[in-house]
């Protein structure tokens, strides 16, 4: 017993004080049953280790058995490390790592859970801001669909006396476009802008198709024309000859503009 709860070293020690003979008993059932409820004794003493998270508040005993477990530890794998590279190796000697695999394992394990808090924190901060030119004078108006609920929930209706959903003409990222556009077809309406998840925008892009491929496409949103923006204020806007950053989204991608919506963001530019 005395050998398991002293992880061999009285073993060692009396073979080097008194020679192989002092150690020649250390065999057969008795012995092998000894070393048996030793290391049951050891076991049991290792579970009131301190957690080293607690260590400064566990009592003295707590840190006691602590240091119990990890020297025992250390020696079990010291040991089976000149196994190892004696080429006297079992697969018992596999046990002695046992401690530190688990410890390195949840230390694994919690970095990964750190990381992947840590993505999810960050896509969830990164946002774009979506801008809808709505209202107006007829015959230059469009309908008010972009709504506001008191708990801040963005929703969008359907166009009054539909049921259904139609096409909704949105910009992303780009104020500047919806207050041209607002200056030019929409005179006496409004801008509102909510923010939107980056990723859903991404999608969008991905997936959008021009105007005179949507029919091949059905479902896709839709890139608003350039070619009906006029050389003068391409220029103003900074965009390319076929350049757009409006979208004609059906009814499919606006429930994941809804969905996609960050409650608390919508506002009334003008």
């Amino acid at each position: 017993m005395l050998d398991s709860l002293t992880f061999g070293i009285s073993t060692f020690a009396r073979r080097l004080g008194h020679g192989e003979a002092a150690t020649r008993n250390h065999r057969g059932l008795f012995f092998n049953l000894g070393r048996l409820s030793g290391s049951v004794a050891s076991i049991w003493i290792g579970s009131y280790a301190a957690p080293f998270r607690g260590f400064q508040a566990a009592p003295w005993w707590a840190k006691a058995a602590l240091g119990y477990d990890l020297f025992g530890a250390g020696i079990g794998i010291a040991q089976s490390s000149v196994n190892i590279m004696q080429g006297k190796a079992t697969w018992w000697d596999i046990l002695a790592f046992l401690p530190f695999l688990f410890w390195a394992g949840a230390r694994v394990k919690n970095l990964l859970i750190l990381s992947e808090t840590s993505e999810s924190i960050s896509r969830a901060s990164q946002s774009s801001v979506a801008y809808r030119v709505q209202g107006g004078v007829p015959p230059k108006a469009s309908w008010e669909r972009v709504q506001v609920g008191a708990d801040g929930v963005i929703d969008i209706i359907p166009e009054p006396g539909k049921t259904k959903q139609t096409k909704l003409y949105i910009t992303f990222d780009d104020p500047k476009r919806a207050q041209v556009y607002l200056r030019d077809n929409r005179p006496g309406g409004q801008i509102v802008s909510f923010e939107v998840d980056s990723d859903f925008v991404n999608e969008v892009r991905a997936n959008a198709v021009p105007q005179n491929q949507v029919r091949h496409n059905r479902g896709a949103p839709e890139i608003s024309d350039p070619s009906r923006t006029t050389p003068s204020v391409r220029q103003e806007l900074g965009l390319a000859a076929y350049e757009s950053t409006g979208y004609g989204l059906p009814p499919k991608w606006i429930e994941k503009l809804v969905e996609a919506a960050k409650p608390g963001t919508f506002k009334i530019i003008k």
